[in-house]
Formats: C-alpha cells, sequence, structure tokens
C-alpha cells in the first residue's frame, strides 16, 4: 500500500517520504533466482519461473523483444515442465525441429505458393520467427544451465554469495550483475553462523532478505507528504493527517486466531507461564491504539476516507468498525449502517463526495461499466471547454496533441448513436484509396468472403489493412487446435492419395481393411513429424491425443460411402486458382468478375457425378449455422471450381452430372457427421452469385461496420475493437446499417443499380 501510494503521489508532483520495498533490478534478478533454484512447492527450474528470471533484466547479450515475447509459447510447444536438463533437451529438439519445417515448405513450394491466398500463405513467415525464437531461446537457456550447474550443492553463506554473483554474471548485463553481487553481499553477513547449508536453505533466507528489503524515500516531516503505517506515527507531528482504507478488510485487520495455537491455548499458556501471547480478541484494543497515535499526530486537519466499494471488483464495502464507533461516540448512542451512510451522527465533519457523472456535450450518451463512467467523468469534469478541455487534459497525459484528439474522437463515436467514420464506415477519401486495392479485385479464398459476412470490421483489419492479431502463448498443454487440424488434414490427404492411385477407374478398389492401413502408416508418419516440430505440446496430453486422433480417423474411414460401394475418390487436396493453373472465376452483374482460389480437400466421383468433402477437425456448430442461414461460401465456390474444371476440359472430371458438397467432421467432436449443402447446384450457384455482389457493393460503399452476426468473444481482434457490446448493439440497428444486417442474415439485397 505504501509503495502504491507513493507511486501515484509521485505521479503527481508530490516529494514523498516513506520506505518502499526494493524494487531494482538486483533483488528481483536474485528472487528469481531462488525461486528457480529451490521453489518453496514443485521442481526446480519450472517453466514459468525460468522464463520470469529470463524476463527480468537484459542479458548480456542483445534479444529482439519479439523473439523474447514469443519464449513462453516456444517453452510450452517444446513439452518443457521443470529441470535444467529437460530445457537444454527439449528446446534443442524444437529448434532442430522449426529447421526441418522450413527446410520441408522451401522443398515443398510454399514459398511459391503465397498468391493463392488461402489460410497457410503465412505459414513460412511464421515457422521462420518461430525458428528465430527458439534459437534465442535456446542460448539464453544454456547459458543459465553452464551458470547454475557451476553452483555448491552446500556451501557456508559467503561462499554462496560470490557464487550467486558469478552465475548472474555469466547470464545478466554488467550493471545488473553487479546491484544483484550488492544485494547478495547481504547474505554473506550469515557467515558468522560458521554453517554449511544446502540450497533449499540458502533460497529460502535469499527470499526472506528479498522480500524485506526496503529503501528509504526522503524524511518523514521534512520532504512533502510522509506515507507511514499507524505504529510509525508515534511521537510524530504534521499539519494534515490522512488515514485511508477504514472499511471492512482494511483497518482495522480481520482478527484470526492461529489454526494450530488458538486463544483457548494460548490464555492457558500465559496463565500457567506469565508469558505474553497476543490474541486475536485484543487486537481490537490495538487498533484503537494505533488509531489514537494517527490522531494525535494531526495539529490542523484529520481527514479519514471511507472507500465505498472495492477498487478492484467494484463490489460494496461496509465501514470500517473504528468509524461506526467513532459516529456512535459523536452522536452519544449506538449508531446502525443505514443512519452512518446517510451522515447524521457525523454531520458536523462528514463530507460525501461521489454519485453519478454526466456527460454534458450530449445526453444521448451513457455508461454501463466502471470504463465508461471513468471517460464520461473525464469528458465531463475536465474543464469548463467540455471536450476541448478534456483534450488539453488528454495531450498533457499522453503527451501527444495529435493522440489525445484521437483518443477523444473514438470515445464520442463510440457513445454517439449515428455509425460514422470510427466504426468502420469509410468516407470519400478512404473510398477511393480503397480502389487500388480493392480486395475483390485480387483472387479470393472463400474463407474470407466469409469473414466479411460475419464482420466486415474484422475483414477491414485482416484483409484489407493487413493486419495480424498477435499469437498470444495459452496455458493449454494440448496441442494447439491449428496444429491438430493440419496434422488430421495430411494423414488423411496421405492416406487418400495412396488410395486414389491404386483405385482403379472402374470396379471396386481397396477395401476398409486396407484404405485403415494407409491410414494408420500415414498416422505414424504425421505424428513423428509433429513431434519432430516440436508441436505436440505436452507429452502426456499428446501420448492421449494421438491415440484418440488415430482411433478417430480409423472410424471415419470405417463410415466412408466409398467403401460401400457409393462412387470412388479422384482427387485428394485438390488445388484451384490461378498459381494452380485451374482458374475459377464467377461473373456477377454489371460486369464485375470475381476470382477464386483455395484447396479442396477431397472430390469423389459417384454414379450421379461428383461430391465435394471439406474436413472439419472441431464441433461443426459455425459450419452448421452457416449452413442454415444460408451463408455457406466454401461448399459453392467448391462446386464451381469442379464445375469449370470440367468446363475447361479437364479429363478427370468432364461431364459431371451433378455436383454436391459437404462438410465431413472427422473426429468425435462433431460425431463423425457429414453436413451437406441442402441447396442443388443451381441453387447454391445463385445464391453465391447473390452474396458476392451483395459483399462487394458494400465494399464499393466503404462499408466495414463493427457489427457481426456472431460472436464476439472468439474474435481474433476482439480485444483491439473499441467499442462495448453495449454501443455495437446499439448502432446495429441503424438504418445505415440495413445493407450489412440483410447480407448477414442470408438476404442480400437484389437490385442491380444497388450491386
Amino acid at each position: 500500500d505504501a509503495e502504491r501510494i507513493g507511486a501515484a503521489l509521485v505521479a503527481a508532483g508530490l516529494p514523498v517520504a516513506c520506505r518502499l520495498p526494493d524494487r531494482s533490478p538486483g533483488p528481483r534478478v536474485l528472487a528469481r533466482l531462488a525461486e528457480c533454484l529451490a521453489p518453496p512447492a514443485g521442481p526446480p527450474f519450472a517453466r514459468r519461473a525460468v522464463l520470469e528470471l529470463l524476463g527480468t533484466a537484459p542479458l548480456l547479450w542483445e534479444v529482439p523483444a519479439g523473439e523474447a515475447a514469443r519464449w513462453l509459447d516456444e517453452a510450452r510447444r517444446a513439452g518443457v515442465v521443470a529441470g535444467l536438463g529437460q530445457w537444454v533437451e527439449r528446446t534443442a529438439r524444437r529448434r532442430r525441429g522449426r529447421e526441418r519445417a522450413i527446410t520441408e515448405a522451401v522443398a515443398a513450394g510454399e514459398e511459391a505458393r503465397q498468391a493463392e491466398g488461402d489460410d497457410d500463405a503465412e505459414r513460412l513467415d511464421l515457422l521462420r520467427r518461430d525458428l528465430a525464437a527458439a534459437r534465442s531461446l535456446e542460448t539464453a537457456v544454456a547459458a543459465l544451465a553452464r551458470a547454475c550447474g557451476a553452483l555448491p550443492a552446500r556451501a557456508r553463506w559467503a561462499e554462496w554469495a560470490r557464487a550467486l554473483g558469478g552465475a548472474l554474471d555469466a547470464v545478466f548485463a554488467a550493471e545488473v550483475a553487479a546491484a544483484a553481487r550488492d544485494a547478495a553481499t547481504r547474505l554473506g553477513m550469515l557467515d558468522v553462523l560458521h554453517e554449511e547449508v544446502d540450497a533449499l536453505t540458502m533460497a529460502a533466507a535469499l527470499r526472506e532478505q528479498v522480500a524485506g528489503g526496503t529503501v528509504q524515500a526522503g524524511r518523514a516531516g521534512r520532504h512533502g507528504v510522509a506515507v507511514l503505517t499507524p505504529l510509525e506515527m508515534r511521537g510524530l507531528s504534521f499539519h494534515t493527517v490522512v488515514f485511508t482504507g477504514l472499511a471492512d478488510g482494511g483497518f482495522p485487520a480481520r482478527g484470526r486466531p492461529d489454526p494450530l495455537f488458538g486463544d483457548g491455548a494460548r490464555m492457558r499458556l500465559r496463565d500457567h507461564t506469565g508469558a505474553r501471547l497476543p490474541l486475536a480478541e485484543e487486537r481490537s484494543a490495538e487498533s484503537l491504539l494505533l488509531f489514537a497515535f494517527s490522531c494525535e499526530a494531526a495539529r490542523e486537519k484529520l481527514t479519514l476516507i471511507a472507500p465505498r466499494t472495492d477498487a478492484a471488483s467494484g463490489r460494496p464495502r461496509l465501514p470500517s468498525r473504528v468509524l461506526m464507533r467513532l459516529a456512535s461516540l459523536a452522536a452519544g448512542s449506538p449508531v446502525g449502517l443505514d443512519d452512518f451512510l446517510s451522515g447524521v451522527p457525523l454531520a458536523p465533519v462528514w463530507r460525501h463526495v461521489g454519485g453519478t457523472v454526466e456527460y454534458a456535450e450530449d445526453r444521448r450518451a451513457a455508461w454501463v461499466d466502471a470504463a465508461e463512467r471513468d471517460t464520461a467523468a473525464l469528458l465531463a469534469l475536465s474543464g469548463s471547454g467540455g471536450r476541448a478541455g478534456a483534450q488539453v487534459y488528454l495531450a498533457a497525459v499522453l503527451a501527444d496533441e495529435a493522440a489525445a484528439c484521437r483518443r477523444t474522437d473514438m470515445w464520442l463515436a463510440a457513445r454517439d448513436p449515428e455509425p460514422g467514420a470510427r466504426d468502420g464506415l469509410l468516407g470519400a477519401a478512404a473510398r477511393a484509396a480503397l480502389t487500388a486495392r480493392h480486395p475483390f479485385d485480387s483472387e479470393m479464398h472463400p474463407t474470407r468472403l466469409e469473414r466479411y459476412v460475419s464482420c466486415p470490421f474484422a475483414f477491414l483489419l485482416r484483409d484489407v489493412l493487413g493486419l495480424e492479431a498477435p499469437d498470444e502463448p495459452g496455458e493449454s498443454l494440448e496441442m494447439e487446435p491449428r496444429e491438430f487440424g493440419t496434422l488430421a488434414h495430411r494423414i488423411l490427404q496421405s492416406a487418400f492419395g495412396e488410395l486414389v492411385a491404386a483405385w482403379p477407374e472402374t470396379g471396386s478398389g481397396p477395401d476398409v481393411a486396407a484404405a485403415q492401413a494407409a491410414v494408420d502408416s500415414a498416422w505414424r508418419t504425421g505424428c513423428a513429424r509433429a513431434e519432430a516440430l516440436g508441436v505436440t505440446g505436452a507429452p502426456l496430453a499428446w501420448s492421449v491425443t494421438r491415440e484418440m486422433l488415430r482411433e478417430d480417423l480409423l472410424e471415419t474411414v470405417r463410415r466412408d460411402p466409398v467403401f460401400a460401394g457409393d462412387g470412388r475418390p479422384l482427387q485428394a487436396e485438390w488445388s484451384f486458382g490461378e498459381a494452380a493453373g485451374q482458374p475459377v472465376a464467377l461473373e456477377l452483374p454489371g460486369g464485375r468478375r470475381v476470382r477464386f482460389a483455395g484447396r479442396v480437400d477431397r472430390v469423389d466421383i459417384t454414379a450421379s457425378g461428383a461430391r465435394v468433402i471439406d474436413y472439419k477437425t472441431g464441433k461443426g456448430n459455425s459450419e452448421r449455422e452457416r449452413l442454415k442461414a444460408g451463408l455457406s461460401v466454401q461448399l459453392p465456390v467448391y462446386q464451381l471450381a469442379v464445375r469449370q474444371a470440367g468446363d475447361a476440359g479437364h479429363a478427370e472430371v468432364a461431364g459431371l452430372g451433378e455436383i454436391v458438397s459437404l462438410y465431413r467432421l472427422v473426429t468425435r467432436k462433431g460425431g463423425f457427421e457429414s453436413l451437406p449443402l441442402a441447396e442443388n447446384e443451381p441453387d447454391a450457384a445463385a445464391r453465391l452469385a447473390r452474396l458476392v455482389a451483395g459483399a462487394a457493393a458494400l465494399v464499393d460503399a466503404g462499408m466495414f461496420p463493427r457489427t457481426t452476426a456472431g460472436r464476439c468473444e472468439y474474435c481474433d481482434v476482439g480485444y483491439a475493437c473499441g467499442t462495448s457490446p453495449w454501443s455495437r448493439a446499439r448502432k446495429r440497428g441503424h438504418p445505415a446499417l440495413s445493407d450489412v444486417l440483410a447480407l448477414q442474415a442470408g438476404r442480400p439485397r437484389e437490385d442491380e443499380d444497388d450491386a
């Protein structure tokens, strides 16, 4: 509390006198090193403890911030849990896996496929970033392992102090290591005990020493504001005393009996021996004495602050017992909570601060949570200038007048029910600039079009401005869903690639047993490759995941209709688009021509024509919703691609009859279900044309609003959207967004002039 209040006063420009915890780099590095060597619980050199140590201060060598930010994700993907040996072995294995992955990607021509615009377009760049982070992490871990390997198992206190300093010299920058050595010298003072101790005892003493270390800032009574505890107020005198935290759970602290040596046992021992043992029930009297010290120190003015709500959660807080007793003494009779809150008992000295804040400039604005209220308060209370006052204040805080203008404009736009440029509705200049890089002028992947329909603002950020959400490391020990999906697709692609080559054009092909054998072989190869790449997560979780994947894919093959005589597989992982030599285009009313590119997981030849299959490894909820709402883009585009391939004279798909398409859920999560596109091919093509024309017209009009038919909590850029659900819902019903809502409902406007 002293540190927090002191920092706030310093930020306000006031000199402060108080004792603050020693937060300098030296003690911090020592404390983190103690957590690595001998933690109070758990194994030494745990993953988070090591990364916190390496991130506490600058290292001997320069590490780019972008690489260090990825270390936690790299360590987790490498399967590191704890132990120096595990760190060294698994980070090296992870680095080698990334190098092999890049070599394989380059050999497979993934650099050339960057132009396809599919979901794997950035894979090579991502692999290279992963490799850079893996290499820098391996270097740091190797240096730490060498330094800690030189530490003794048992030593005298002075020897421990010297050894710790030497270890830090080998890892951290010179100035940090020197500060840590100075802090460690205090540990060497224990050498007067003439004893040898192990690492566990040394680490416990080191943690206690660092935690109790404080530094004096200023002198109480001479330098500005003194921040003191009630006990430190004894014998001092100040013009003004402000006593904070007079709420339940603040001051006085709740008296709790010792769970092992309760008040009853303490009283019996005190009566028997005469020793003074503190009791929980006596803390109330002690608190009154401390409170008296603080009140006596005030010569002119005493201010008692009783917070009504918790600063972190906003939950109501009851007043302190000291305040209630003070009110009862002032009133001459017991005072209840309602009487106290009315202010009557303490009317001569009571002043109530707080209440509802209004935003005077726009009465339509509202605040619905703490952040909204704070913003409204700033705009209302920043001075008589209203919004101008807010900008002056913000410009001083941010040291950037332009940033202050942007911030207040954003706040105003969020509270205005009229959608505008801040909500993703481009003005004339922005629309003119968009024509130079119109997203519909280049080849479009179906998932990009589905992204626009789902949320135009997310499409603007990712597909127009080219911004990517940061890859935040997660805490899960399991394989990442994207890596899992990639692995499942590769296994099926490899297995069915073998089956396609072995399947005759007429007659029956391999049976279920042969297909399952091919899947099993591809599963072993794919899992070995994933393990080499270091993307499998913790070993225990991976051992379960890989077996479940095998069982699921074998079950998927067992249920596949081609092994029951319903057609034969023709293509596995069939690419289309200009880079693949198979251009696909959709002609729209008005002469616009939209080109598509992508990959189809599988194409089957059936008795009635063809079947297009897209594998999914999840539950299939989003696919069901899109099919039900008539918003599926992938399946109609895949039908169009196969149809145009036949029309272009490709012998293997020429002369096809009806083309059907479906999502196939290949794991137990989705129940091995098939989700077909219910429309026939002509109707699906007509709906696709209306959907694409409607989206293109909205993009032409600069319509990228923050409105979505889905759930924002799953959006990659939701954290940076800048508006609350309340403000988005408020604008969603505005007439200016009616065409966007119609598109998201599967009913795009069909007026050719609008298109």
